[in-house]
């Protein structure tokens, strides 16, 4: 709905700032009204405090935000292999009078001041430039996400590579136009080969994910669920082994470890690790009650099966495979009596 209004704004003016009150009023609605979108954005955030699984408050993400938007642009402009990475572990801003908060700022009062200057003279670069920057606004604003994510540029880069491609068609003359398109294509599509390389081959891309962004978890999480589910114990174990090293009360991680146990056959040390991770702010609580009712049925311990079957109950789990469940506890039940 909002590029919807901004490309009104350049065909009806009146159009479209009418629409754009009406978007806010929505918008503003929607927030404080509709629960689904209360967990997004809860109230006790937009309050100054962090929300439960991130470590950064309103402010701080606003903060943030400008020197993440100029390290998009930068890996735009300058996309070799050592660029790009999936994982970031983005140091959070948390005062204003900041090198890193007041330069990324300025670049963007830039952009947005050069996208006025050109609003009558050059209509298409004005547009896109704008474009740009309401694309990554939801993302890449105040709302607690993630700090950073290469991927929220694929449908903002459209637009910064039409800025380009217009500025360099009209500073150049046609035949040395071509030439440099061709020879950026050759360059972006070497560098996307190495990258495609790296990123086929588990073990080089999380070392090369880790040497960029060693403070983040979620690269040993997945390193490890990956590592596991293709059955690569032995090296799940070492990504499990450093990542508890670094982050000795991550939940998910103690989750792993769990699944590493019992795919080992230590159902005890799995049924550890797995208590380990039943934590409020686990998003996959549910999971961590599942997989410690399975393994106290492997263990025939009727009493913790029930507790756990009771907890999963409580929070709305499937119940198809509660009764999946409860039909082999009934079996337990039937195996004693028979062999009694």
């Amino acid at each position: 709905p909002l590029c919807l209004l901004h490309y009104t704004f350049f065909i009806d003016f009146k159009k479209g700032l009418f629409g754009f009150a009406i978007f806010i009023v929505l918008a503003f609605l929607a927030v404080f009204f509709l629960p689904e979108f209360s967990r997004v954005l809860p109230f006790s955030y937009l309050l100054g405090q962090p929300v439960d699984n991130k470590n950064f408050t309103l402010i701080e993400k606003f903060l943030t935000s400008f020197k993440v938007l100029i390290d998009y642009i930068i890996v735009f402009l300058f996309p070799l292999f050592k660029n790009v990475h999936l994982y970031y572990d983005t140091v959070i801003e948390k005062s204003f009078f900041s090198l890193n908060v007041i330069i990324p700022l300025l670049i963007i009062l830039v952009l947005i001041s050069l996208a006025l200057f050109l609003l009558k003279k050059d209509k298409v670069v004005s547009f896109c430039l704008f474009a740009f920057l309401l694309l990554l606004f939801p993302e890449n604003s105040f709302f607690p996400l993630d700090l950073a994510y290469q991927h929220r540029m694929y449908l903002p880069s459209v637009f910064l590579s039409l800025v380009i491609a217009i500025f360099l068609f009209k500073l150049l003359q046609r035949e040395i136009f071509t030439i440099v398109f061709l020879f950026l294509c050759f360059f972006l599509a070497v560098n996307l080969v190495i990258r495609g390389v790296v990123f086929s081959i588990p073990e080089r891309f999380y070392t090369n994910e880790i040497r960029h962004a060693p403070n983040n978890e979620k690269i040993y999480v997945n390193a490890s669920k990956n590592l596991l589910e293709k059955g690569d114990l032995q090296q799940a174990y070492l990504y499990l082994e450093n990542g508890l090293k670094k982050f000795p009360d991550s939940s998910l991680l103690a989750m792993n470890m769990g699944l590493f146990f019992a795919k080992n056959g230590d159902i005890d040390r799995a049924i550890y690790w797995y208590k380990k991770a039943r934590k409020k702010d686990n998003p996959f609580l549910k999971e961590v009650y599942w997989n410690l009712a399975v393994l106290y049925l492997k263990k025939k311990d009727v009493l913790e099966v029930k507790k756990y079957i009771a907890l999963l109950r409580k929070n709305g789990y499937r119940d198809r495979d509660l009764k999946l469940l409860n039909k082999k506890l009934q079996n337990i039940y039937s195996a004693d009596a028979v062999s009694e």
